[in-house]
C-alpha cells in the first residue's frame, strides 16, 4: 500500500513536469511580432556610431583637450596669497656682558606680522604656446573623431 502510494505521486510529479515542458516548448516557439526588431540601414548606422567605443574614446579625448586649455588659460590669472603671524613673548631674552644685563624686548608682550601679495603674469611665452598647442590638439582630436566615423 505505502510502495503503490510512492508510485502514484512518482507518476503524477511526472506528468506534471511533462505538461509543463511541452508548455514552455510551445510558448518559445510562438514568435510575436513584438520581439521582433526591425532595423533599417540608417538606423543601424546610428546605432553602431552611438556604441562604437572609438568613438567614445575620441569624444572623451576631445573633452579633455578643452579642459587642458581651460586650465592653460587660468595660468594667466592673477594669484593672491595672504599670510600672517602672531607672536607673544611670555619672558624677554636676556643677556649677560661685563656683569650687565640687557633685555631684548619686554615681557607679556604681543607682535603681529601680515602681508598681501598679489603676481600678475604679463608677458608668459610657455602658456601662450600651451595655448595654442591645446588649440592644435583639440583640432587634432576632431580630426581623429572624424577619421574613426567614417565606415
Amino acid at each position: 500500500m505505502n510502495r503503490m502510494k510512492k508510485l502514484t505521486g512518482k507518476r503524477l510529479l511526472l506528468t506534471a513536469i511533462a505538461v509543463g515542458a511541452f508548455g514552455l516548448a510551445k510558448a518559445q516557439i510562438a514568435d510575436s511580432p513584438q520581439d521582433t526588431l526591425v532595423l533599417t540601414l540608417n538606423k543601424a548606422i546610428e546605432i553602431a556610431l552611438d556604441e562604437n567605443p572609438t568613438m567614445k574614446v575620441a569624444a572623451d579625448e576631445i573633452a579633455l583637450k578643452k579642459v587642458a586649455g581651460k586650465e592653460a588659460w587660468q595660468n594667466l590669472l592673477p594669484e593672491a596669497s595672504l599670510t600672517g603671524t602672531l607672536d607673544h613673548t611670555i619672558k624677554a631674552a636676556e643677556m649677560k656682558l661685563n656683569n650687565q644685563s640687557f633685555k631684548m624686548g619686554q615681557d607679556n608682550t604681543n607682535t603681529a606680522n601680515a602681508g598681501l601679495s598679489i603676481n600678475l603674469p604679463l608677458f608668459v611665452p610657455s602658456v601662450y604656446r600651451a595655448m595654442s598647442m591645446t588649440k592644435t590638439d583639440i583640432e587634432l582630436a576632431v580630426e581623429k573623431s572624424r577619421a574613426s566615423n567614417r565606415i
